[in-house]
């Protein structure tokens, strides 16, 4: 977004101001359980940072003694501000949030506010996943890091942890079952879900053979060998027998037991540590090599507005998070390229494409 002055945004992004306020007013943020409920393990803020534009960053650092912030860009000091005010900022945010019926919409006096943070856009300037920057006390670890942290929020609709890219989040099935004088009629069905019946009721069945991206494919390779194939069923099992959640996928995926485990662990394992994977950076599209985390977890917007946190320190609460609270959506159909029958070679094909969303 560069230092484009954006006043106006959706509720998500709205969201990402409200985090930001909150934090500001409470100075502190607690972790959550695999249920996003409050635990009693909670870090103290020493400093914020939100981008601001290209090689620039506004730094908001905490004065115990007088309960402010003292916000400075660069080496400038720009102004100092309450916990108490910012506090009162944030709960008058989220009631418009909680409120709006508007897709896009501008609260002047919220960025009145945001102004005097020194603040031009809503959106931070961010080039990766973090979309806010913490430096927390860890009174258990003995020291003070600077994470990054993506924000999700659950004001509005279910945000999403993996979004359809194209051919990159696109998989490929052969179509077995069907003659090539078929396709034409099946390809005018306009609605994915009554494509997939049409072909069901026809007897045809899908098999899959590999991920359309090359990047995508090697990227599964650094989490497990055999996760492209298990991903490629998942999102078989979510087209064709209706399986929205990643957990029902799974089940039944384990009880079919394509690779001989003999039980479900296995398979639930490699599962959650692919969505830890995408949690924490890793992108489709982009080359990753097993090991770059861009974010440190989640900031997590419940539907009541507390805000909590899954730290990589809490790994085995996140990745359950992730486990149980995520499903598979359709995306679009005629952006991303997907649910159209080809043949190739007198063999009949069909592209389904990956999305993953919050529930």
């Amino acid at each position: 977004m560069g230092n484009e002055c954006t006043r106006s945004g959706n509720k998500g992004e709205w969201s990402e101001v409200y985090v930001f306020f909150r934090l500001l007013g409470e100075h502190v943020i607690c972790s959550c359980d695999e249920r996003l409920e409050r635990t009693n393990q909670c870090y103290p803020l020493l400093k914020i940072e939100r981008g601001k534009g290209k090689n620039s960053v506004l730094t908001y650092t905490y004065v115990e003694e007088t309960d402010e912030w003292l916000v400075t860009d660069g080496l400038a000091k720009v102004t100092m501000v309450t916990s108490e005010e910012s506090a009162k900022e944030a709960d008058e945010l989220l009631e418009l949030i909680r409120c709006e019926t508007k897709r896009t919409v501008e609260y002047p006096k919220v960025y009145k506010f945001l102004q005097r943070l020194g603040c031009d856009s809503i959106k931070a300037e961010s080039t990766n996943k973090k979309d806010i920057t913490l430096q927390i006390c860890d009174i258990r670890a003995g020291h003070n890091p600077t994470c990054g942290f993506s924000i999700k929020s659950y004001l509005g609709k279910a945000p999403t942890l993996l979004n359809s890219s194209g051919e990159c989040t696109n998989f490929l099935y052969e179509v077995r079952g069907l003659t090539v004088a078929e396709v034409v009629s099946l390809n005018s069905i306009e609605k994915t879900k009554d494509l997939m019946m049409a072909l069901r009721n026809r007897g045809a069945t899908l098999h899959f053979v590999d991920c359309c991206s090359d990047v995508f494919r090697k990227n599964l390779r650094y989490i497990d060998s055999s996760a492209v194939n298990i991903l490629g069923e998942m999102v078989r099992l979510y087209y064709c027998e209706d399986k929205k959640t990643i957990e029902s996928a799974i089940g039944t995926l384990a009880e079919a037991d394509p690779l001989h485990y003999e039980e479900c662990g296995p398979y639930r394992e490699m599962v959650k540590r692919l969505l830890m994977a995408v949690a924490l950076g890793m992108t489709p599209g982009k080359p990753w090599d097993g090991k770059t985390e861009v974010t440190s977890g989640f900031i997590v917007v419940k539907p009541d507005g507390d805000v909590v946190t899954y730290h990589v320190y809490n790994r085995d609460a996140f990745m359950q998070y992730l486990y149980l609270c995520t499903r598979f959506e359709k995306p679009s159909r005629s952006r991303h390229h997907y649910a159209r029958l080809f043949e190739v070679d007198g063999k009949i094909y069909i592209k389904l494409a990956l999305q993953i969303r919050f529930r």
